[in-house]
């Protein structure tokens, strides 16, 4: 949506087309004023500069392998253009029905969480005890000793 009109070129020569009546150019209300995530929060830039009210805007993770730390498995975080620089956040109850939540002042981007995928730490005499799981940024993998050792509680 950027209120230009299009006109194909075919055989080098444009291809006449009726030009729109006047009262077809019409004012739609937009969103120009996006919101920014806070520092820190691992966002690519999103590359817009306006979206039209009713449509998405999704703030994807810098890191492909990153979820969002909302609990939604997802790497994206969708925001809606309610009206002239008006956003909202969108979520689905267990029926599938859209819940619409105006953004205030205090809404804050969810973080972006990288996943640990190495499970070696330096040394070989550790192993992770289940190196199965997924481990994200802010969690803790539990590492043992090698078979028949254990850590000393005085040392933990």
């Amino acid at each position: 949506m950027d209120g230009k009109f299009g006109v194909f070129c075919a055989d080098g020569a444009f291809v006449q087309r009726p030009w729109p009546e006047l009262e077809e150019c019409i004012t739609v209300p937009v969103c120009e004023e996006f919101l920014t995530p806070e520092d820190g929060t691992g966002y690519k830039n999103l590359g817009l500069d306006i979206v039209e009210a009713g449509q998405y805007v999704y703030y994807e993770c810098n890191d492909p392998n990153a979820i969002l730390d909302d609990d939604s498995c997802r790497n994206y975080f969708p925001l809606l253009c309610m009206d002239t620089n008006q956003w909202a956040t969108v979520e689905f109850d267990s029926n599938g029905t859209e819940l619409i939540f105006p953004v205030n002042e205090t809404f804050m981007f969810p973080k972006c969480r990288s996943q640990c995928t190495q499970f070696y730490i330096g040394r070989k005499d550790f192993k992770a005890l289940d190196d199965t799981i997924e481990v994200r940024a802010g969690d803790i993998a539990e590492f043992v000793c090698d078979f028949g050792h254990f850590v000393s509680s005085t040392q933990v």
